[in-house]
């Protein structure tokens, strides 16, 4: 295990193969709960916990590039607005509700029990609902500014099993590091900044958005799983939509270009093991309503690629 890991599985991970080496001695040699404080894996919680509530990420699989496992992310986004009430001539006030999931899975492979190895698979999965409001201020030239607040509670629980000469760890290790359950509050507030013009017979439509989100666990089985972070999440957006030439069900038809970058800044951005992902895709949207064109519709994208924009890089569909 290289020592310039830290964090994501980082922390977690590093705090594996010590304890896993001092266990497989007789007899054991090592403090768990010492290690996990040290390791400080709250950061890397608040941030799966991020993943599923922060608003900015879009729905998307991920196959993660990582030096250690092979993980996979999944996120789910359910989001809903609508308009609440003028302010002035070029100002509207929205409310918003949505619904989150973020599904982050990870198998280990542990060497040091020789003559057998042993093997832990582990999956995070995350849980948001929340709530929040929203102005959208006309800025002239297609410009739009975009002050929010969001406000959300979330499950965060941990599920592993334990393969071959692994099976010892598991008295000292469910509860505190695999196999437990725990809830967040989280308070986001963010800025963004939309544009759309019409691009050859098309539309083109930009999004950038910087959010903070403070993120503080409740109801741990374990004083040790307590944490209080905060999240910062920037992403940049953009989508090209064009209409198809086909009228389904008397709606019109469009394909639709995206290309995406989410990321985390700060002095925890790595605590996943990566920092970025860029997507790139493409899919269909049709009107929900056939008398509003211009009103809410349903989208369907396609695969996308990602390239891997830190040590540890993503790929995944949107």
């Amino acid at each position: 295990m290289k020592p310039s890991l830290q964090k994501p599985f980082a922390g977690g991970v590093l705090v594996l193969g010590v304890a896993a080496t001092a266990m497989a001695q007789t007899p054991p040699s090592v403090d768990i709960r010492s290690l996990l404080g040290s390791a400080r894996l709250g950061a890397g919680y608040a941030q799966m916990v991020g993943i599923a509530a922060v608003p900015g990420i879009s729905t998307a699989n991920y196959d993660i590039d990582s030096e250690v496992g092979s993980p996979t992310l999944d996120v789910i986004r359910l989001p809903y607005e609508h308009r609440w009430r003028p302010l002035s001539d070029k100002t509207d006030l929205y409310w918003k509700v949505s619904g989150g999931y973020m599904r982050l899975d990870n198998d280990f492979l542990l060497d040091v029990f020789r003559p057998a190895d042993g093997n832990i698979s582990s999956k995070w999965t995350g849980y948001s609902a929340g709530a929040g409001v929203l102005a959208k201020v006309g800025l002239g030239e297609g410009f739009v500014l975009v002050p929010e607040i969001d406000f959300a509670l979330a499950r965060l629980k941990n599920s592993a099993s334990y393969g071959g000469a692994a099976s010892v760890l598991q008295p000292s290790f469910d509860g505190l590091l695999f196999n437990w359950g725990l809830n967040a509050w989280l308070v986001t507030p963010s800025i963004g900044l939309e544009w759309g013009a019409n691009v050859y017979d098309g539309k083109l439509s930009t999004r950038g958005r910087v959010a903070r989100s403070w993120i503080s666990s409740f109801d741990e089985p374990d004083p040790v799983l307590a944490f209080n972070e905060a999240v910062n999440i920037y992403s940049i957006s953009a989508d090209y939509t064009r209409a198809a030439g086909w009228h389904p069900f008397d709606r019109q038809l469009s394909w639709v270009l995206r290309a995406g970058y989410f990321g985390f800044f700060g002095p925890n951005r790595d605590a996943l093991g990566f920092d970025a992902v860029i997507e790139i895709g493409g899919g269909f949207e049709i009107p929900i309503a056939a008398d509003a064109p211009e009103g809410r519709r349903l989208r369907l994208l396609g695969p996308t690629s990602s390239v891997p924009t830190s040590a540890v890089g993503a790929w995944g569909s949107a």
